[in-house]
């Protein structure tokens, strides 16, 4: 037994050769094996190692080969086996070595060659420049890809304005047929007029009414004339009208003016108003002649509705209504932020003036929708003006208001050369003398049409109107709300009156968005003024003096009675009102009146608590000195409740308070009695939906109620309008027409 075979069996005795030659060692008898000494190692060619046992005595193999004498016990046969097979192992053992280490070669190799293909690598990097080069492409590419998105949205634009105006194309190719029909109309109507009038005679007698007519009103109109060259001219004009009358009387001597039974006026035959395309209205002479109108024009009687302002624009509202030549007009706002009063006026007035106005039928008294009526009531002193009850009370007010704001405009463009303001006293007291109030759902005759008021919500006395001619209806919601507030209800909606009428014309402030739930946006409002208070700040609310300035005031009654609330300007007369007409609690407790005699005093001393005042969107009243004392205060905050015009300083202060730094210093410019003023911005700065205009679902569910043959959206802005009528096209099946075009019963 070999000694390294009896150490791995030592040392490893879970080697199974060893052990084996072991066990077979301690089989032979004692003194039967020598122990064999160490083999002898040579090395072959092949790096393998052999050994050879030597007996006690005997020669190893000589260099001619003879071989050692071998024992032929099975023992030692077996003993030589495992010998034999442990070489051939270790054999197997080296050569695996040998791959392992042509292995090892390798993998240095393949190293080395990856150290290389590195360093190349590093090498092959772009530099900075060719970096930059390649971000400079990538954008570049971005930029071409974006352009091409562009362009494919213009074009589509460009396909989508072809097919609007394709639309457009079709519409004016209508119109003109209708126009081309009502030729005909008239053609065929002047011929049957030939026809009555038979020859020459005829129609000279014809002729002889008309100027019997005028000779009689100009010898009115002359009564009235001082002696000037206006007089003379109309003196001329008197003596050249005899003078033809005396030439037919010559040409047709005897002849006498016979006018058909049947050729009567329809309407008001005793005013000196001139033709209109509804028909020829005449004058009895003062003098008690034989003139008489001798004919008229056929009258439509079918509901015509234009709208004359506040369109596709959120101000200067107003909606002309005809019918059987009666004329009424659906409110008659200035349009809010206007640069001077001669830019206030309804986009479209002027059509009012084309003819007659029976009536002016306010909704609500916003100056939106009411601020010109005093101006048209100057113009058309015959109309009347028709409202709730409550909103003839409130008018007189915003009228007053509205003076002095146009007061102030003229005074600060008085050098650049702007008009007057649009109206002053006398105009306010006569638009007063014209108010009619009519209650809620009591019918009302104006000539042709019938009238009907219902609650719209919105503020305190707001209308919707339903105009009948015939079984034709239109409706008109005005302003319009149909969720319920502290200071008045929600839209009351009468579904026999107003339900499946032939035209719908309704507000569209925000049609482009939904409302968060009102209840928490109160919420999150009184939240953050406790937060103010707590911090011992003070707040100014600059709201609308009618309808949000008493909705905050309830508010803070209600849910922070113990605040200190002041009520200033504008807001400040019209809760009289409220609480009048209404029989609201506003005032009282800790919500005070500021006396115009301690507002200097109030703006230094109260420093703590809420300001409400106007106006809403701090482009005048008493909201600017107010804001010039609060808005420096880090303390201190604005919140903002209501809708801000674009050019507003309260949509500029917005704008401040969504910039990317807040902590940035900013400043906001406020038109003061002293001119434009720069002022610092540290307060806290919010914004709350408060909103009296019903948003895209409340609109939708009071269209999808009253479910009209058309639907015509104003009172919003153009783009807006757009995606919604397209929404009530595609997912209400809701016919809608435009607003920029006349809407005809008849169409």
């Amino acid at each position: 037994m070999s000694r390294p075979l009896i150490a791995r069996a030592l040392l490893d005795p879970n080697d199974a050769t060893a052990a084996t030659a072991a066990k077979l060692f301690d089989r032979l008898p004692v003194g039967s094996v020598s122990v064999l000494p160490q083999p002898s190692l040579e090395a072959t060619d092949a790096g393998a190692v052999t050994g050879a046992w030597c007996e006690p005595g005997a020669a190893a193999t000589d260099d001619l080969g003879e071989a050692p004498r071998q024992s032929k016990d099975p023992d030692s046969r077996e003993l030589r086996r495992l010998i034999g097979a442990s070489n051939a192992e270790l054999a197997r053992a080296q050569a695996e070595l040998s791959r392992a280490q042509a292995e090892i070669e390798a993998l240095r190799a393949t190293s080395v060659r990856l150290k290389q293909e590195r360093d190349q690598a590093r090498a092959g990097l772009p530099s900075r420049q060719q970096r930059q080069r390649l971000e400079n492409a990538t954008q570049l590419a971005a930029d071409l890809r974006k352009a091409r998105k562009q362009s494919k949205d213009l074009r589509e634009d460009h396909a989508a304005l072809e097919r609007a105006h394709a639309a457009q194309v079709r519409e004016l190719q209508a119109a003109l047929a209708d126009a081309q029909s009502e030729r005909d109309r008239a053609t065929d109507a002047r011929h049957r007029l030939e026809s009555r009038l038979g020859d020459l005679p005829g129609r000279a007698h014809y002729l002889q009414n008309l100027l019997r007519g005028r000779i009689s009103r100009l010898e009115t109109d002359l009564q009235d004339l001082p002696r000037n060259q206006a007089r003379s001219r109309l003196e001329r004009e008197i003596a050249q009208l005899r003078e033809l009358s005396q030439h037919i009387d010559k040409v047709l001597p005897g002849a006498a003016v016979n006018v058909d039974d049947d050729s009567q006026a329809v309407s008001d035959a005793t005013t000196a108003t001139p033709s209109t395309a509804d028909g020829v209205t005449g004058v009895q002479p003062t003098d008690g002649s034989a003139y008489r109108p001798v004919a008229y024009a056929s009258v439509d009687r079918g509901l015509r509705v234009e709208v004359l302002g506040g369109g596709d624009e959120i101000g200067g509202s107003s909606v002309l209504v005809e019918a059987g030549g009666t004329r009424i007009l659906i409110d008659a706002g200035v349009r809010p932020n206007a640069d001077s009063p001669r830019l206030a006026a309804p986009q479209h007035i002027a059509r009012v003036h084309e003819g007659r106005l029976d009536a002016i039928v306010v909704t609500h008294g916003h100056n939106d929708h009411a601020g010109f009526v005093p101006k048209v009531i100057a113009d058309q002193p015959r109309a009347v003006t028709i409202c709730t009850p409550a909103t003839a009370a409130l008018m007189p007010e915003m009228w007053a208001d509205a003076k002095r704001v146009m007061e102030q405009q003229a005074n600060d463009m008085a050098e650049y050369g702007w008009l007057a303001p649009l109206y002053g006293e006398p105009e306010i007291e006569d638009a007063e003398k014209s108010l009619r109030p009519l209650n809620y759902g009591r019918a009302h005759n104006i000539g042709g049409l019938t009238i009907q008021l219902f609650d719209a919500g919105h503020i305190l006395g707001a209308a919707g109107v339903v105009v009948k001619a015939g079984d034709q209806r239109a409706v008109i919601t005005g302003d319009i709300y149909n969720l319920p507030q502290l200071s008045v209800g929600a839209a009351q909606l009468p579904p026999k009156l107003a339900r499946e009428a032939d035209l719908l014309v309704i507000e569209s402030t925000y049609c482009h968005s939904r409302h968060r739930d009102r209840s928490g946006q109160i919420q999150d409002f009184v939240r953050a003024i406790e937060e103010v208070i707590d911090g011992g700040g003070r707040i100014l609310v600059p709201a609308f003096g009618l309808g949000r300035a008493q909705e905050v005031a309830l508010m803070m009654r209600q849910h922070l009675p113990d605040v200190p609330v002041l009520v200033d300007g504008l807001a400040r007369s019209i809760s009289d009102i409220y609480e009048r007409e209404a029989h609201l609690d506003i005032f009282g407790g800790n919500v005070q009146r500021v006396d115009n005699r301690q507002r200097s005093r109030l703006m230094h001393t109260f420093h703590t608590g809420v300001v409400i005042t106007t106006s809403g969107m701090l482009s005048g009243g008493f909201a600017v000195p107010w804001a010039q004392a609060i808005l420096p205060d880090p303390h201190s905050a604005l919140f903002v409740c209501g809708y801000q015009d674009e050019e507003s300083a309260g949509r500029a202060l917005q704008r401040l308070a969504d910039r990317d730094d807040p902590a940035a210093p900013a400043t906001l410019l406020l038109h003061t009695k002293a001119g434009p003023t720069t002022v610092p911005v540290a307060a806290r700065v919010e914004t709350y939906s408060l909103s009296a205009h019903a948003d895209r679902d409340g609109l939708t569910e009071i269209i999808d109620e009253l479910a009209p043959a058309h639907t015509m959206l104003v009172h919003g802005l153009g783009r807006e309008q757009k995606k919604f009528r397209e929404t009530l096209a595609r997912a209400h099946g809701r016919q809608t027409v435009r607003n920029d075009l006349p809407w005809s019963g008849q169409a």
